[in-house]
């Protein structure tokens, strides 16, 4: 696991306050961990990152998709956690994107 600021991964702040950055397309969360799904432009190359962020040591682990089911079992999470679109928990989401 890489130690790493979450504020540079997945959040930014705005004048309505902490907001998930606009690359971020899925999240999921349980007491300790938090999975997300970002998509973004390098080199006009779009790149697919999936990261675990452990909240308590600040870490994240970056994964292929099909390596979340098998690291969450690793990482003892019992409860679900699963990848859902971040409009489903952010109405406000759905079809703004700011320049964040």
């Amino acid at each position: 696991m890489e130690k790493i600021s979450v504020n540079n991964r997945i959040i930014t702040h705005s004048d309505k306050g902490i907001v998930i950055k606009r690359d971020v397309i899925e999240i999921g969360w349980n007491d300790r961990y938090l999975l997300y799904k970002r998509v973004f432009i390098d080199s006009n190359i779009e790149e697919v990152e999936i990261g675990i962020i452990d909240t308590e040591s600040g870490e994240i682990l970056y994964l292929d998709e099909d390596e979340i089911r098998r690291k969450l079992l690793e990482l003892n999470v019992t409860d679900e956690i699963s990848l859902k679109n971040v409009a489903m928990f952010f109405s406000e989401t759905r079809g703004f994107y700011n320049n964040n």
